[in-house]
C-alpha cells in the first residue's frame, strides 16, 4: 500500500508534464478570425497607403476583400491569398519573411506577431470574408 501511495505524485508529476508539453504553438493561435473585424483593420492601418485601388504598388489591392482577390503575384501569377494554404499565400509570405528587403510594410516596422497570427488563420480557415 505504502508503495501505491509513493506511486501517485509520480504519476499526477508525469501527467502534468505531459499535458504541459503537448501544448504547441497551434493552439496559440486564434480561431474563427473574422475579416472584417480582425484583418481588414489591419490591412487598412498598415497597409492599403501603398496597396489600394489608388495606389496599388505591385498590382496588389488590399482595402477590400475583393481587391485582394484580383490582385494577382507578378512571380507566380496566382492570387496573394490561396485560401486554406497561408504557407503559399503571398500575403502571408511577405508580412512573415525574414528576408528585410521583401518583408511588408517595406521600410517601416513589421506587424506585430499577433497580427501575423491572425491574418495565417485567416487565410487557414479559408479566408472567409465575415
Amino acid at each position: 500500500m505504502r508503495k501505491k501511495c509513493r506511486l501517485m505524485p509520480a504519476l499526477l508529476g508525469a501527467l502534468t508534464l505531459l499535458s504541459v508539453l503537448g501544448c504547441t504553438e497551434a493552439d496559440d493561435k486564434p480561431v474563427n478570425v473574422s475579416y472584417s473585424e480582425d484583418i481588414h483593420p489591419i490591412l487598412l492601418s498598415r497597409c492599403v497607403m501603398c496597396h489600394s485601388s489608388e495606389n496599388n504598388n505591385g498590382g496588389v489591392n488590399l482595402e477590400s476583400y475583393s481587391g485582394i482577390f484580383s490582385s494577382i503575384s507578378m512571380d507566380s501569377g496566382d492570387g496573394i491569398v490561396l485560401p486554406g494554404d497561408p504557407h503559399n499565400s503571398l500575403l502571408y509570405d511577405v508580412i512573415s519573411t525574414d528576408d528585410l528587403s521583401r518583408r511588408m510594410p517595406l521600410g517601416g516596422s513589421e506587424l506585430k506577431q499577433d497580427d501575423q497570427d491572425l491574418i495565417y488563420v485567416w487565410i487557414q480557415e479559408g479566408a472567409v470574408e465575415n
